[in-house]
């Protein structure tokens, strides 16, 4: 026995079996009391022997008595571990760690329900023994799990229902029985055979009635697969049209990193916050449920921010406050304030409250119903002399004057460009890939519609009257002929006048959600708003997807070398945000090229849509149209062997650690010493090659190279 008591660190007793609750119980009451929690552990007296000064000395176990016992491991884990967790809690808690393996992959889950078997695979490395100790496995701020023992819960339950478990991976295969443990008692053991060749972890479950019934209930408690329609995202949160539901019921879901959490309040809409934050992460129990404080604290503010960036009068608001509509400021943005549809001039003004709301927003992680001191310098309501221009023109320099805000993201959080982390067949000729490009290149061709659109969009953004548009400039890979037909967005430079070049994250949303209103407004039957991001409005405009970027005139109009050494002065956060001010000198750039490596640069972006990627491990575009522009000058030859070509691409990425393609620039000197090194022929101090991480990529890229391209086709 052992106690939290300075002056008793433990006890060892020796008594007889029928003594043995009585002398125990007597110690604690007269030296320990109650009130210190005391901790007993019995061994029978085959198990142990006493010692002189009454000490106690365990026996040595006895050998198995059966030479097939020794293959077993004892888990140490009753079958009871949780009665309170039911079958379908067990099997979330195992998808929960396929996600976890695999991070942006989506599990496999499948029912037989002739055999009565449930079927999960992941794309992970797969499970090991040591997945079975007791303790966080992984880490991260998409992990969904964190508490260490989803797996030894699921297998309990399971076990204490009378199902079959079996899991494989190329590391092991574990079958489970329950069995007398090392202190008498009924524990679960595992035992391990030789792993199989497959890849990820591939579980069976049998004999557990209505398999169909129980892969439904599970599939709705996951994003993955519930996949309700999305109404728009910030930076924190998705917000989601909810399922269809009884009449007067509240069937609001609340998504965190893409598992259902019992929400403490009745929701409306559904949420999900993809990337919680450390503080929401630790707010979700084991239990899956969100306590009301922390759900005060830690989601509404996220929650009421988007709210705001709604429309008004859309049918997803509820007639009457309810839920989170009745929140304060929420209610007063829908219910009692003025619309943000009302402007002078048509351009939607913003309430108090809601300028307030969206300007706090876009400052960091703060309660929208928290009073930020600063906003008090906002000037009084413009006179009606003023244009709906010059109003939001004065706001934004109000906001931008204020200064950049407190930093909220840890610059750790930003992958270095450094990290780092088979098969045989037909060779693959010159018109293997002559063929693939053939085969992609009608598809990948916008059509012409397509480009009528994107036309007439650009000329009536420039004709707006409720903005002071200087250019409008279509960017991106729609601009340099290598986007990948449907699966591409068009880039779309919105050129502004008078509006600040510095401190966006002061003001940005402010103009994004004033851009959103007007395009609301001008093309009802038309546009329709998707997400509004850091950065951008992403929009369907009649059928085609667009990003919407604000630019700043005063930086697009200077040369390129003014335009570098100013934007090399503002803080990080504005040098992110103003890259996009390079894109004519990039479409220039690449368009060189154009007809020599489109058809290289389409087949490589295929080949990147079709794989799972982790987070910030996707290749960006444009490192990977500059890296076949540089694997085309070290393989210069008429005409130009695209499989040549395409081994020599993907031999870079091999050995991405050696890259330094400057592209007849001079790199600036904080970048200089950066391996890898994609520089940005326009930009001297942007690195491309260090938006991502490279481990997963390089991956790919030795099997391809080692199989000859072999590898590469199968994928196409």
């Amino acid at each position: 026995a052992s106690s939290h008591s300075p002056c008793i660190r433990s006890l060892s007793v020796h008594v007889p079996h029928s003594l043995c609750l009585i002398t125990l119980t007597l110690y604690c009451v007269t030296t320990v009391g109650f009130s210190s929690p005391v901790h007993c552990v019995w061994l029978p007296s085959s198990m142990a022997t006493a010692d002189a000064d009454g000490g106690i000395t365990p026996n040595p176990v006895p050998a198995a008595s059966h030479p097939a016992d020794s293959e077993w491991l004892d888990l140490n884990v009753s079958c009871e571990l949780s009665p309170h967790l039911s079958a379908e809690d067990a099997l979330c808690e195992l998808v929960m760690n396929a996600l976890d393996a695999a991070p942006g992959c989506v599990p496999t889950l499948r029912a037989d329900a002739d055999a009565g078997r449930i079927e999960l695979r992941d794309k992970g490395d797969g499970v090991t023994k040591k997945s079975f100790t007791v303790g966080p496995t992984a880490s991260g701020s998409k992990v969904v799990g964190r508490f260490g023992i989803g797996l030894k819960d699921a297998v309990a339950v399971l076990m204490r229902d009378n199902a079959n478990i079996a899991i494989d991976s190329r590391h092991g295969s574990f079958t489970f029985k329950t069995k007398k443990g090392t202190f008498g008692s009924d524990t679960i053991h595992v035992k391990e055979a030789q792993g199989q060749d497959l890849q990820g972890t591939h579980v069976t479950i049998g004999h557990l009635g209505d398999a169909d019934s129980l892969v439904t209930k599970v599939k709705a408690r996951f994003y993955c697969w519930a996949r309700p329609e999305q109404l728009l995202q910030t930076q924190d949160v998705q917000v989601l049209r909810s399922p269809a539901g009884k009449p007067g019921k509240h069937v609001g879901k609340l998504f965190v990193n893409g598992v259902v959490m019992q929400s403490p309040q009745p929701l409306h809409l559904s949420y999900n916050f993809q990337t919680a934050t450390m503080e929401q992460r630790w707010a979700c129990t084991r239990d899956h449920d969100v306590a009301g404080p922390d759900f005060t604290k830690h989601f509404r503010p996220a929650i009421a921010s988007a709210l705001l960036l709604l429309s008004v009068g859309s049918g997803d608001v509820p007639a009457k406050p309810t839920c989170e509509f009745a929140w304060k400021d929420v209610r007063q943005h829908f219910f009692d304030e003025p619309t943000a549809a009302s402007a002078v001039g048509g351009c939607p003004s913003l309430s108090p409250t809601e300028a307030q709301s969206v300007a706090s927003r876009a400052m960091g992680r703060q309660s929208v119903s928290r009073t930020v001191p600063a906003l008090r310098q906002l000037p009084p309501a413009s006179p009606p002399a003023d244009t709906g221009q010059q109003r939001l023109s004065k706001q934004l320099k109000v906001l931008a004057a204020l200064g950049p805000p407190p930093s909220t993201k840890d610059p750790a959080d930003r992958p270095s460009s450094a990290r780092a982390a088979a098969a045989s067949g037909q060779p693959v000729t010159a018109n293997d890939i002559d063929q693939l490009i053939q085969q992609f290149s009608q598809e990948d061709a916008p059509p012409h519609e397509h480009r009528q659109t994107v036309d007439r969009l650009a000329k009536t953004l420039k004709a707006c009257s409720q903005l002071s548009v200087a250019e409008v400039f279509p960017g991106g890979s729609y601009a340099k002929g290598t986007s990948i037909g449907s699966h591409s967005d068009v880039d779309m430079l919105l050129v502004l006048n008078d509006i600040p070049d510095s401190n966006h994250e002061r003001w940005m949303h402010l103009l994004l959600a004033t851009l959103r209103a007007i395009m609301e407004t001008e093309f009802p039957a038309t546009c329709r708003v998707t997400r509004i991001t850091r950065y951008a409005v992403q929009l369907c405009f009649d059928g085609v997807d667009v990003d919407l970027l604000p630019v700043p005139a005063t930086l697009w109009e200077l040369k390129n070398e003014q335009r570098v050494g100013t934007i090399a002065e503002l803080t990080p956060g504005d040098q992110r945000w103003l890259s996009v001010t390079f894109s004519k000198q990039q479409v220039e750039f690449v368009k060189r090229e154009k007809k020599t490596v489109t058809g290289v640069i389409r087949l490589l972006k295929h080949w990147v849509r079709r794989q799972c990627w982790a987070a910030r491990s996707k290749p960006s575009s444009y490192c990977i149209e500059l890296l076949v522009i540089r694997a085309l000058s070290q393989h210069r030859q008429e005409p130009v062997d695209k499989r040549l070509l395409l081994l020599e691409f993907w031999r870079l990425v091999r050995d991405y650690k050696d890259i330094n393609a400057c592209f007849d620039g001079t790199p600036d000197g904080t970048i200089a010493d950066e391996r890898p090194l994609v520089l940005d022929p326009s930009n001297p101090t942007n690195n491309v090659a260090g938006c991502f991480g490279w481990g997963a990529w390089q991956r790919h890229a030795e099997k391809i190279c080692r199989t000859d391209l072999v590898a590469f086709v199968d994928k196409e």
